[in-house]
């Protein structure tokens, strides 16, 4: 027996990394009735073979910290959400939904503002940064951008995401140094990204360090929310909520409120709170309306 972790899944062929070696392997046949199917990212047990002609057999998955049905992927660390200056024009909301995924499933989530070279992104930088959110400034004329992304990576599993053609396959392929993955473009009728990678495959950049590349996605299937759980997952809010004047406070109506006095006085972001209150609005319709 061995353990080791899958880096990917092509036609019910796995690869798994074990001690430095990739070896192939099937899962067993268990997994069916037990409505699990192994991903990338699963750590997992490993029946060895002694039989040259006969495949190695993945027999366990150990307990998974997140998982993600579309693209599948287990285990993630870090999630470098990318946006464009411009060319996509940055979907904000987008992009707040989806830190607020990565925190409620244990992700930290990275901005990554790409195609700097486009316009200015201090404006977009400074709305992360007040969040306390760490923020990357990207070109792929300036490379050393990329590098300086690369060298701060932390070890574990890392995954972009973002919407399509802002460039998340370049870097991918910056980040490893050569043109493993295609990468696609602007549609020129409609201006929306092509998707061009297929499957989800784990690369080693550094020891300890997983890049994922993954088909582009930009959604990511959480729990059910409750408007108190949402606004929770504003970490941003914490050191103010408790000066609120009402416990429980959404932040929202509520009178002598810390927080809407932090964004008045710029200590919070005014445009990422702007947001905060449309999302909660949709949360709190969706919770209300959960048994119709």
């Amino acid at each position: 027996m061995a353990e080791g972790m899958i880096l990917k899944c092509v036609a019910g062929v796995y690869d798994v990394y074990v001690d430095g070696t990739v070896l192939s392997a099937y899962a067993a046949g268990k997994f069916r009735n037990e409505n699990l199917s192994p991903v990338a990212g699963d750590r997992v047990a490993l029946k060895l073979s002694d039989r040259e002609n006969e495949k190695n057999l993945i027999t366990d998955v150990f307990e998974r910290r997140n998982v993600l049905v579309r693209p599948p992927l287990a285990n993630i660390d870090t999630l470098i959400i990318t946006l464009a200056v411009k060319k996509p024009n940055p979907d904000l909301l987008l992009c707040d939904q989806l830190i607020c995924a990565c925190r409620q499933m244990g992700i930290e989530p990275v901005i990554c503002i790409n195609k700097c070279d486009y316009g200015q992104s201090a404006e977009l930088r400074e709305q992360f940064e007040k969040s306390g959110i760490t923020v990357f400034v990207t070109s792929f004329n300036e490379p050393e951008t990329v590098e300086k992304l690369k060298s701060t990576l932390k070890k574990g599993i890392t995954c972009f995401s973002g919407q399509s053609a802002v460039g998340k396959s370049t870097l991918t392929n910056m980040l490893l140094g050569r043109d493993m993955f295609e990468t696609g473009g602007l549609s020129k009728k409609t201006e929306r990204g092509r998707h061009t990678t297929r499957h989800t495959e784990l690369v080693m950049i550094d020891e300890g360090k997983w890049l994922a590349d993954t088909p582009g996605f930009s959604f990511m299937e959480t729990p059910f929310l409750s408007p108190e759980d949402f606004k929770e997952l504003y970490f941003e809010f914490a050191p103010y909520s408790e000066k609120c004047r009402f416990i429980g406070c959404n932040h929202i109506s509520e009178p002598d409120c810390a927080v809407k006095e932090a964004v008045e006085n710029n200590e919070l972001s005014p445009l990422r709170y702007e947001r905060y209150v449309e999302l909660y609005n949709e949360v709190k319709e969706k919770w209300r309306r959960r048994y119709d």
